[in-house]
């Protein structure tokens, strides 16, 4: 330990006891499969430097045995776009009478089972969100995914304070592939530019879509695209209970 810790000093290593370790152990450290040491965390910049390899090899594994959180996208973080946060919390939650139970199988599916009833979904280019956080007030049963290409002006951020809404300020590709596969309901309520490829992903899943007056597209043929009127808050909210349920 001291030859180790002398080796460490001398060599100011910027990665501290992890470089230390690689460096005096050299050759003769063994590398562990990605199903025991699955490295998430640097989602976000596989995916917008295209690092395919990485990315495939992230994909092959399907069922990690010990997932890894690197860099400084952290599931705990207020926002993260990173895969697998779902997970991290999971455990985090559970009581721990349950993880370390005697006399019966722990009911994993069970346990996971959403205190929700559904899942619905907003991509926006723009602060204007037609009255979010009315239907975040109004629907506290359903979970609110908001996601964006870039950062989120605050008067969106701050709507993290409700406890069914989860923002993605800088969305990557993997979360917005479990968006598409999870989502009840579609809300084009969001002003200005609309992200086309979202939209077209929504209409590939068959997921319907709600929108008001000032915010719809007019020349939609999508047989699942309904509108409501500005003031008809209730009448969307009425239907997307009839959707969600």
């Amino acid at each position: 330990m001291k030859k180790i810790l002398d080796f460490a000093r001398k060599n100011k290593f910027l990665l501290d006891d992890q470089e230390t370790i690689d460096k005096w152990f050299r050759g003769k450290i063994g590398s562990l499969p990605l199903t025991y040491n699955y490295q998430i965390g640097a989602d976000r910049t596989l995916f917008w430097c295209n690092v395919d390899v990485a990315i495939e090899a992230l994909d092959s594994i399907k069922n990690p045995k010990i997932i890894h959180y690197i860099s400084d996208d952290k599931p705990f973080n207020v926002f993260s776009e990173g895969r697998l946060r779902e997970k991290w919390w999971f455990y985090h939650n559970l009581e721990l009478s349950q993880v370390v139970e005697k006399y019966q199988p722990l009911d994993l599916e069970r346990m996971k089972r959403t205190p929700f009833v559904g899942e619905i979904f907003t991509f926006t280019n723009s602060a204007i969100v037609d009255h979010l956080e009315e239907l975040v007030q109004k629907l506290p049963e359903f979970h609110f995914n908001v996601a964006a290409w870039s950062d989120m002006a605050w008067n969106l951020k701050h709507l993290a304070k409700y406890p069914n809404i989860t923002l993605y300020p800088f969305v990557i590709g993997k979360r917005l592939d479990y968006l598409f596969r999870n989502t009840s309901v579609y809300l084009d309520i969001n002003e200005d530019n609309k992200e086309q490829d979202v939209i077209k992903q929504i209409q590939r899943n068959d997921i319907p879509i709600l929108a008001f007056e000032s915010t719809a597209d007019k020349g939609t043929k999508y047989s699942k695209y309904e509108v409501f009127d500005n003031d008809q808050v209730d009448g969307l909210v009425r239907r997307i209970k009839e959707l969600g349920l």
